[in-house]
């Protein structure tokens, strides 16, 4: 950024210093009202409410996106995104929300379980195949998530330096972030992430309407700002036909696998009663429309001022450059909404990862384990893993890291027939399951590979849909076709 759009070495440590008090004092609030258990550490007891569930599912899922990459998407194609919000992710998120989020709710609560690895071997009844799906979902959530923390920790000091021109190195953004956040996560466990979360929440959203309110003043309105912007900008599929019928399937298609994600799982988890599954839908809808919408808008205004290379690391700059164009006096608030963004998703990311190593890897291998050992490996399991990443974050960067991130993604794919079928096909066998979930991680990454295009955004014929999709398809049927197997195996009478 030019050297007129950076933060000031004293506003950015004003920033930084408030965010580091209130997640401490999160964490202090948060310990002295938990319970020596694993279900209050990963849970918080499993009774969370509506509004706090709403916002730490919301800011957990959008992280720095918010603040820099969706603003940047906007740049580049348009008020597409709200639209693809507004008119098929909605719709989408309901109709997957409400097959799923239930019976996890219902089931979790049964078999108190605390991973989606628990919830699927106490689903298939035990024995050695239920163990091995356990072990299978527990692996595939990891590799989902620890690439996941690598990214959000970067983000840290990446924000801070970039922001502050380099007056605050990366190293130091890094360091004291993921300081604070550990901190918060060993001594509150989930209430302090969750409350943490709402905390954050509040203040990007703040800081993301204030801000817009006043840049839209500043201009005359929307009116006279849309009156300026380039047509296509405003139009649908927007520039480079980004928004076509295919991207808009797909890209409603990788959002309906948010509550496949294991920290999302967990989010329903730890809902109190079914009348705040219901309510914590209806927010979340309202919380992340709320967000997207605005956000969109800082992109397209952007346009009116910023020439940058569609699709460029600068684009992604958008929103950060016109507060400081415009509210120079904004800056601190920016930096701080910039980093609530990130830990929202960060400190979320490390306590599941914890949960997934101790509940399906480590439990399972000491079963006799007590209470109380359990919950201090998994408070070291949280420091050792934000050290691991630190670490990994200050040394020579890992190439390609945000294509690894998005091929992780992939990995919670088969959740989808997992689940689905097991929760809507009593035909569902064990080995089918386990099948089926296999197979659609082999399929899609093996397409991935063939396309020739790490991010799997290529279409492949003959249905011109993305690798993931015939990676489900392949799922699916492979679940049937062994769960129809095994069932006319065992109806066979026996000798």
């Amino acid at each position: 950024m030019a050297e007129e759009y950076y933060l000031g070495l004293g506003e950015a440590l004003l920033a930084i210093a408030v965010y580091c008090v209130i997640m401490l004092s999160v964490g202090v609030y948060a310990y002295k009202r938990s319970k020596a258990t694993l279900e209050d550490y990963f849970l918080s007891e499993r009774m969370v409410g509506p509004l706090i569930a709403a916002f730490t599912m919301v800011f957990t899922l959008l992280s720095g996106f918010t603040f820099f990459g969706m603003a940047g998407l906007a740049y580049t194609t348009g008020l597409g995104l709200p639209a693809l919000f507004g008119f098929t992710l909605v719709p989408t998120f309901m109709i997957f929300y409400f097959l799923l989020a239930h019976k996890y709710w219902s089931l979790g609560k049964k078999y108190r379980c605390i991973s989606p690895g628990e919830l699927c071997e106490n689903l298939y009844g035990g024995g050695k195949t239920a163990k091995a799906i356990r072990t299978f979902v527990g692996l595939v959530s990891l590799l989902y998530i620890v690439p996941a923390i690598l990214v959000q920790l970067e983000a840290m000091g990446i924000a801070v330096s970039t922001l502050t021109g380099g007056a605050i190195p990366y190293a130091a953004g890094v360091i004291a972030l993921a300081l604070a956040m550990v901190i918060c996560i060993v001594l509150g466990g989930l209430k302090g992430v969750i409350w943490t979360d709402f905390i954050q929440g509040l203040i990007m959203f703040a800081i993301i309407w204030i801000g817009l309110i006043y840049l839209v003043g500043l201009h005359g309105g929307l009116g006279a700002i849309f009156s300026q912007i380039a047509p296509e900008h405003l139009e649908i599929p927007g520039p480079f036909n980004f928004y076509n019928a295919l991207a808009w399937f797909s890209m409603t298609f990788v959002f309906s696998l948010t509550y496949l994600k294991p920290e999302q799982i967990q989010r329903i988890f730890m809902l109190r009663d079914p009348s705040s599954l219901r309510r914590t839908a209806i927010l979340v809808l309202l919380v992340t429309t709320l967000v997207v919408v605005p956000v969109g808008i800082y992109g397209v205004i952007g346009t009116l001022y910023f020439k940058f290379p569609p699709f460029s690391p600068e684009c992604d700059q958008v929103m950060p450059l016109l507060v400081l164009k415009f509210m120079r006096w904004y800056g601190a608030p920016l930096l701080l909404g910039a980093i609530a963004a990130i830990v929202t998703s960060a400190d979320s990311f490390v306590l599941t990862a914890s949960s997934l190593i101790m509940r399906d890897f480590i439990q399972p291998l000491r079963p006799g384990m007590t209470e109380a050992r359990a919950l201090l490996w998994s408070k070291l399991l949280v420091v050792i893993l934000v050290v691991v990443g630190v670490i990994e974050a200050l040394g020579p960067p890992i190439a390609m890291l945000a294509v690894i991130k998005a091929i992780a993604d992939m990995f919670v794919l088969p959740l989808l027939p997992l689940f689905l079928l097991t929760f809507y096909w009593k035909g569902t066998t064990k080995e089918g399951a386990l099948a089926g979930a296999v197979v659609t991680l082999i399929v899609t990454y093996w397409l991935i590979a063939i396309g020739g295009e790490p991010w799997g955004l290529v279409p492949i014929p003959p249905l011109n849909v993305y690798p993931a999709v015939y990676g489900l398809i392949s799922g699916i049927v492979s679940t049937v076709i062994v769960s129809l197997i095994f069932r006319k195996i065992r109806s066979r009478p026996t000798q």
